[in-house]
């Protein structure tokens, strides 16, 4: 039994939507996560990555047209500024803050944020993201081409979000969440929370973690918990922080973790 990791590379290389999807043909040999794989015994699999957005069990293309700031929540696009109904609450998109506001919010599709530089997801009241009796087959919130996905929850906030495949929260970047809310966060097999690079959870942010493979993840990065309450039950590392070396470049990546208060 190991971990490696296997990289990939989408072209042209200024593709708007460099979202990818891993999967073995033998879970039973080999399990791969984000490109992350892990032996699970002797034989042959295939591992392939395939450069589509599944939203409930269907291929959603992405916009030709797609622009910087948009965002969606399955295949339906926000409209700037205008909030969107979803069960008791609302989503609200703001491309000029490079915001998205969900507020007691009850969703049953992923949330797919497309934004260069950073972006911030507001959550206020109770948001519900999945179900554990429907848990989404994609990533619950996606960022793409982000240097920094931002979660900021509000006081006494809640965020829960349920996956079977895919993880509860990716960045193509940094990931932080902080502010006075809980999260709570339950994945089958992938990694719950994964960055490819940084990932922080701030003080004030109480955190419940369930993952049949690894709690939190980082690529080329630092995982750093400065203050926050996290408790992680995981099948595989609850923090894993993975070491990169580029073939090309014969460069090493040294990734870190950092336990604060």
């Amino acid at each position: 039994n190991g971990h490696d990791t296997l990289t990939a590379t989408v072209t042209p290389d200024d593709a708007t939507d460099q979202h990818l999807t891993w999967t073995s043909s033998n879970e039973d040999v080999v399990e791969v996560r984000s490109g992350i794989v892990a032996a699970k015994s002797t034989g042959t699999a295939t591992i392939t990555v395939s450069f589509f957005i599944y939203t409930s069990g269907e291929i959603l293309t992405p916009p030709t047209l797609l622009s910087y700031g948009q965002g969606y929540i399955g295949s339906s696009r926000l409209t700037d500024g205008q909030g969107t109904n979803y069960g008791e609450g609302t989503a609200t998109l703001n491309t000029a803050e490079k915001t998205l506001t969900l507020k007691d919010v009850t969703l049953t599709d992923s949330i797919g944020i497309y934004a260069e530089g950073e972006f911030t997801v507001i959550v206020e009241g109770n948001c519900t993201i999945g179900s554990e009796s429907a848990p989404l087959t994609t990533s619950g919130i996606y960022a793409i081409d982000v240097t920094n996905l931002h979660i900021k929850m509000a006081e006494k906030s809640t965020l829960d979000v349920y996956n079977e495949e895919g993880n509860n929260i990716f960045s193509s970047g940094d990931l932080i969440v902080s502010a006075q809310g809980t999260l709570k966060a339950a994945v089958e097999g992938y990694p719950s929370l994964y960055a490819e690079k940084n990932l922080t959870l701030k003080s004030g942010v109480t955190a419940d973690i369930e993952s049949a493979g690894h709690g939190l993840c980082v690529n080329q990065g630092e995982v750093l918990v400065d203050g926050a309450k996290v408790d992680i039950n995981a099948g595989g590392c609850g923090i894993f922080a993975n070491y990169f070396y580029d073939e090309n470049t014969e460069e090493e990546f040294f990734s870190s973790v950092i336990l604060r208060n």
